[in-house]
């Protein structure tokens, strides 16, 4: 973008008097700016999620819980224990370069910190809670939290489709998955029991 805009900063520079090559030179400053701060505004979300929500490195705990499910069709189960931790940081990466997603992933699981009987064991941290708590009530199945897992590993899946990890997973499996948590989601709203 930078040499597109340099290019035709030049082609200008002689009918503007040089005030082209000048205005092309506060564009690639405020240019090189923002992209520093949204670059560090991910790293700091990152961190903040990391500290705030996994008790340090614990994301990959998270892949680790939706993957102890036995059934043949969640598409997590073709993954080994080191590609469920590089999928807790692909996962991290994406909630922190997309601000609505790290709204509602801090929405949904400072519902559950407010529960009486939410765990308050600090060692994991709250998110790998939450997703305990989901599957405990939910007999396996997961809740709004395993839907916003589920709902993003699908779109990465389906943006990255020659990654090596993101590859092995079945966008179909995910589909599925994603409609019998959404369905024991609305079940629950329907008997009053749920908290989304």
């Amino acid at each position: 973008m930078l040499i597109i805009t340099l290019v035709i900063a030049l082609i200008l520079a002689w009918p503007t008097f040089g005030l082209s090559i000048v205005g092309w030179i506060i564009f690639a400053l405020f240019s090189t700016r923002s992209q520093a701060a949204n670059l560090a505004s991910v790293d700091g979300r990152i961190d903040y999620l990391k500290n705030r929500y996994f008790a340090g490195e614990n994301q990959h705990l998270l892949m680790l819980k939706l993957a102890q499910d036995e059934d043949e069709g969640d598409p997590l189960t073709v993954l080994d224990s080191s590609e469920l931790g590089m999928l807790g940081n692909i996962f991290l990466r994406h909630l922190a370069n997309n601000p609505d997603l790290f709204e509602q992933f801090e929405f949904i699981i400072q519902r559950y910190e407010k529960l009486k009987s939410f765990p308050t064991i600090p060692q994991y941290g709250s998110a790998v809670h939450a997703i305990d708590y989901e599957l405990e009530q939910s007999n396996d199945v997961g809740g709004a939290l395993a839907m916003l897992v589920y709902s993003s590993l699908l779109v990465l899946c389906q943006n990255n489709p020659h990654h090596t990890i993101l590859s092995k997973m079945d966008k179909r499996d995910f589909q599925d998955h994603i409609g019998v948590v959404r369905m024991m989601i609305d079940n629950d709203r329907d008997m009053g029991v749920s908290l989304f």
